[in-house]
Formats: structure tokens, C-alpha cells, sequence
């Protein structure tokens, strides 16, 4: 969906990715796909069910290291920012401007 902001157009997605990271991985390049299509700012709401490292993550078991690897390169592939509105990333989102 695009939308109009302070005479700016800012390109906006909904995302609920999959637990397995090997799904996500076709998510991350459909993803690429459409951003690089649409050039401008992108802003992102959802679930990415990604981390990037074992700092977002409680409990014992630390999260699979490939699993973060693929969404820390994803994000910093696209230049992408991420914010969350919770520990667990339920309602995440990222936002992503060209110069």
C-alpha cells in the first residue's frame, strides 16, 4: 500500500513471517524484491518471528545462530531500521529511506 505523508509517499507492508527460518527466507527475498521495485521509504508492521542476536531472546536455549545471521544480513543488506513495541517482537516494524 502506498500512502501520502507531508506531500511524501511512503510505501507501507504487513508482515507475519513464518517460525521456520527457511520459509523466511523466501519472505526476505520476495521482500527485496518488492522494495527495490518501489524506490522511496518503506515502513514495515508485523511479526518478523526474527531476532537478530541472542540479546532479544529470554530463556535458556539461545536462538539458532543461522537463523540470525540470515535476518542481521536481510536488514543490513536493505539498509533497514528496526524498532519494537515489544520484548518479544510481536509488533515490530522497520523503516527504510532513501537519500
Amino acid at each position: 500500500m502506498e500512502i501520502s505523508f507531508h506531500n511524501a509517499n511512503i510505501f507501507v507492508v504487513a508482515v507475519y513471517a513464518s517460525t521456520s527460518y527457511l520459509t523466511r527466507r523466501e519472505l526476505w527475498t520476495d521482500l527485496t524484491y518488492v522494495i527495490d521495485s518501489h524506490p522511496g521509504p518503506w515502513l514495515s508492521l508485523g511479526d518478523f518471528n526474527a531476532i537478530l542476536g541472542a540479546h532479544e531472546k529470554r530463556g535458556r536455549r539461545p536462538p539458532p545462530i543461522l537463523s540470525c545471521i540470515d535476518f542481521l544480513h536481510w536488514t543490513s543488506k536493505l539498509q533497514i531500521s528496526i524498532g519494537c513495541g515489544s520484548f518479544f517482537m510481536f509488533f515490530c516494524l522497520f523503516m527504510r529511506v532513501l537519500a
